[in-house]
């Protein structure tokens, strides 16, 4: 896994559709997020403190689901975010909304993703790409805000990653590629994640619809596949595992298994 951050505590229920599997606790590593340089100009710029980053010591752990699969076998996720409203305080805080190729059984992790920031009391919303192999990156031209309904999608054909970020409610879409080439393409993810060295936003709910990935060339809600994978639930704790700072609700419906909702708890630590 990826060094470039602290671990995070993050409890998965493991399940598949033919064997039940207990519940876990494992330490992940963080994806390798811009957001938090991105919040630390802003909080800069306003004269704001940044808070104390040890103390906040649960860095990007996240809440939502991950299908995971043989070695090579997973070449798409997409997802709808409906951006949700943040309550916003003085408090520096973040939040993504993402969906990613790898990152959980494998050291790359290619994603697109709608960030949610709290500066200087004012929330601060924008969309973009990040592949770990060629450390390339795209931002959106344009700002989402509250209420906007945002595709998001990689996906891996050919030895290129395609990245897409569309604002349906607007009909504004960026899109960019890198380099796969030592891809580990096993896992598929839908997810909220916490940005390093920052508590999280407080954005009450947010929700994902039509999560849907490709496994070994078949198209299917994530929590769908029946067969070669296994799905896990990712619940986002504190670093002493005595908060819960977001979870996410049951997948549905139960004919696709492909939406669902991540509910705020707490902010931290």
């Amino acid at each position: 896994m990826l060094r470039f951050f602290l671990f995070c505590v993050l409890v998965a229920m493991i399940f598949s559709s033919s064997i039940s599997r207990p519940e876990y606790v494992s330490y992940y590593s963080s994806h390798p997020t811009l957001i938090a340089l991105r919040l630390e100009e802003r909080t800069a710029r306003s004269g704001l403190v940044l808070p104390d980053l040890a103390k906040y010591k649960c860095e990007d752990c996240w809440a939502g689901y991950a299908v995971n699969a043989s070695s090579g076998s997973i070449s798409s996720v997409i997802a709808k975010v409906r951006i949700p409203s943040l309550n916003c305080t003085e408090i520096s805080t973040a939040s993504t909304f993402f969906v990613g190729l790898d990152g959980f059984t494998s050291s790359d992790f290619a994603y697109s993703e709608v960030y949610a920031l709290c500066a200087a009391g004012s929330a601060v919303f924008g969309a973009e790409w990040y592949d770990s192999i060629t450390e390339k990156s795209g931002m959106s031209s344009w700002v989402p805000k509250a209420g906007d309904v945002v595709l998001l999608s990689v996906i891996e054909s050919k030895g290129s990653f395609h990245f897409k970020l569309s604002d349906i409610s607007t009909n504004q879409t960026t899109i960019g590629s890198s380099n796969a080439t030592g891809a580990g393409l096993t896992s598929a993810e839908c997810a909220t994640g916490m940005a390093p060295g920052f508590p999280l936003s407080d954005f009450g709910k947010v929700h994902f619809s039509a999560c849907d990935a490709e496994i070994d060339g078949m198209k299917e809600g994530i929590g769908a596949f029946v067969a070669n994978a296994t799905l896990d639930k990712f619940v986002c704790y504190n670093s002493n595992g005595t908060l819960t700072l977001a979870k996410p609700s049951a997948l549905e419906p139960k004919s696709k298994l492909n939406s669902f909702s991540v509910l705020f708890k707490e902010s931290g630590p």
